[in-house]
């Protein structure tokens, strides 16, 4: 099936919104809001995406994210804190996500659209053409997102989808549902569950399958507790896997697993 084809049909679940009256629904202009802005600082008993294992050992993850008025900026690292994948004690800066977005709610739906910039320092790409081998630094890469949700329902359930307008040049949609459940005044418990999707070119650039496939999926649960107004603490799991037999096998041979089981803590302050 064509990139194309693809397209339209994530573009069919748009409309589905559409008829039930998400998109027509009259939106009054919000009144203007504070800078506010948000540090996270994580770590992961590993580093996957999209169900990838990019390093299957301990990794620690900044992230700050300055917003106003639906307008955001974010900058996210993988720092290698327990050396690469590979195994050898590479302790260093592996990725880092520079993200522009914009998010606005209409009637019960939350809409958004963004750009995400891909860096990969501290990395390079081997090639070897005859008795010639040559190394060069990883080219980054970059995406446009549209992103729609019913964050007020059961389940909040979102779907995006992602562009690479670049090294892959292939589409990516991720369906995630969760649901909130109170412990007591300090925590909650949200369970979640996601599911992604990928065309021909995305899937034969990440994992050399020239199909359109269900990707991953990923169940898990965290534990928001706060420690005062602006200070949060969030220990979770997540399990992730691909449900394709296919890709499956594709990512064990190109990232030595088919599945994994991710433990994080992330602090979170707001100022």
């Amino acid at each position: 099936m064509t990139t194309n084809r693809f397209a339209m049909r994530v573009m069919a679940g748009f409309l589905c919104l559409s008829s039930a009256g998400v998109w027509s629904a009259r939106a009054d202009a919000p009144p203007p809001q504070p800078l506010t802005a948000e540090l996270d600082m994580s770590y992961l008993s590993a580093y996957v995406w999209r169900g990838q294992v990019y390093n299957d050992k301990g990794v620690v993850q900044p992230s700050l994210t300055v917003s106003k008025n639906g307008f955001s900026l974010n900058a996210w690292a993988n720092y290698n804190a327990a050396g690469s994948y590979n195994g050898d004690d590479n302790r260093k800066f592996s990725e880092v996500d520079l993200t522009a977005s914009y998010s606005h709610s209409v009637g019960p739906a939350s809409l958004g659209v963004g750009v995400i910039q891909y860096l990969f320092p501290n990395q390079t790409v081997t090639t070897t053409v005859g008795p010639t081998t040559t190394s060069k630094a990883a080219p980054g890469t970059y995406e446009g997102y549209v992103t729609a949700g019913l964050p007020n329902i059961p389940l909040a359930p979102t779907l995006t989808v992602y562009h690479d307008m670049d090294q892959a040049n292939g589409y990516y949609g991720t369906l995630g549902i969760s649901q909130t459940f109170t412990i007591c005044t300090q925590a909650s418990a949200i369970v979640s569950a996601s599911l992604g999707a990928a065309d021909s070119e995305d899937n034969k650039f990440y994992f050399g399958k020239d199909t359109e496939a269900l990707n991953d999926a990923d169940i898990g649960l965290a534990v928001p507790i706060t420690v005062a107004n602006n200070l949060t603490v969030k220990p979770g799991v997540t399990y992730s896997f691909f449900p394709d037999s296919g890709i499956a096998d594709a990512a064990g041979a190109i990232y030595g697993h088919k599945e994994r089981v991710v433990g994080s803590v992330t602090v979170s302050y707001t100022f």
